[in-house]
C-alpha cells in the first residue's frame, strides 16, 4: 500500500510519524527504513504490521521498497513581475504553489523547461500599449480583461467600473451594464485604454484570446 507520512521523531525501534490525516502512526526500523528524512513529507510503499486489540489499534507500517523520492525536494520558483490572469491559470494546470508572503510560484525541478516558458512569456520587458475595443467589449461577473491583465471591474449593474492601476482611458467610457442578476463591466464600442503588458505574450500561443478587443498598438 502507499502511505503518505511526515516522520517526526527516530526512536530506538520505530519511526514515530503522523500520516496523511495527522494520526500517530510507526514506521519500522530497518535497513531499508534506517535512514528516512525527518520532518518533510514522504511518499513509501508499505506492508501494514499493525497491532489490533480490543482497546484499539497501534498503526504500524514496515517499508516494503526504499523511500520514493519527493518531487518537491528540488523546486523552480518564478516571482510574476505583474498579475496575469491567463499565468495563474497555466500555473495552477502544473500544480505549482503560491507564497502569498513572498509572492513567488514554486514548481518541482522536473518543470523546470514548462516553468521556464512561462517566464519568458509573462516577465519579459514591460511595455505600454493601446487597445480599442470592439462591439461585445464586456465580461459578465468579473474584471474586463486583456490577454489575462486586469483592466476595470464594475460590482453591478450600476456601480460604474473602476480601473486598475496603471489603465489610462483615452477615449470612450468603461461602466457597468447587463440586468440586476447578470451585470458585466463593459467598455463602449472604439474606447481607447492604455495599460502595460508582458511584450512576448503577442509572440505566445494566447495572443488569438482577446477578439473582443479591436486592435493594439505598442507605444515604446
Amino acid at each position: 500500500m502507499l502511505l503518505s507520512v511526515t516522520v517526526t521523531k527516530k526512536n530506538r525501534k520505530y519511526f514515530a510519524a503522523k500520516n496523511d490525516q495527522n494520526y500517530p502512526c510507526k514506521i519500522l526500523i530497518d535497513e531499508i527504513s534506517e535512514n528516512l528524512e525527518i520532518d518533510k513529507e514522504l511518499h513509501l510503499e508499505v506492508d501494514d504490521i499493525s497491532i489490533r486489540s480490543k482497546y484499539g489499534t497501534d498503526l504500524i507500517y514496515k517499508l516494503s521498497r526504499p523511500a520514493k523520492r519527493n518531487p518537491w525536494d528540488e523546486v523552480v520558483i518564478i516571482k510574476l513581475e505583474k498579475y496575469n490572469k491567463f499565468f495563474v491559470d497555466e500555473a495552477r494546470k502544473l500544480g505549482g504553489k503560491y507564497d502569498r508572503v513572498a509572492n513567488t510560484w514554486t514548481f518541482p525541478k522536473y518543470l523546470e523547461e514548462r516553468v521556464e516558458q512561462l517566464d519568458f512569456i509573462y516577465n519579459s520587458e514591460i511595455v505600454p500599449i493601446k487597445i480599442t475595443a470592439g462591439s461585445s467589449c464586456y465580461t459578465l461577473h468579473d474584471s474586463l480583461t486583456f490577454m489575462g491583465y486586469s483592466v476595470a471591474k464594475a460590482t453591478g449593474r450600476d456601480s460604474g467600473a473602476e480601473l486598475y492601476d496603471g489603465v489610462s482611458c483615452l477615449k470612450g467610457k468603461v461602466t457597468s451594464g447587463g440586468s440586476m442578476k447578470n451585470w458585466c463591466t463593459e467598455a463602449e464600442e472604439e474606447s481607447e485604454l492604455i495599460l502595460s503588458v508582458s511584450k512576448n505574450i503577442f509572440d505566445s500561443e494566447f495572443k488569438e484570446k482577446e477578439i473582443v478587443w479591436l486592435s493594439h498598438e505598442f507605444l515604446v
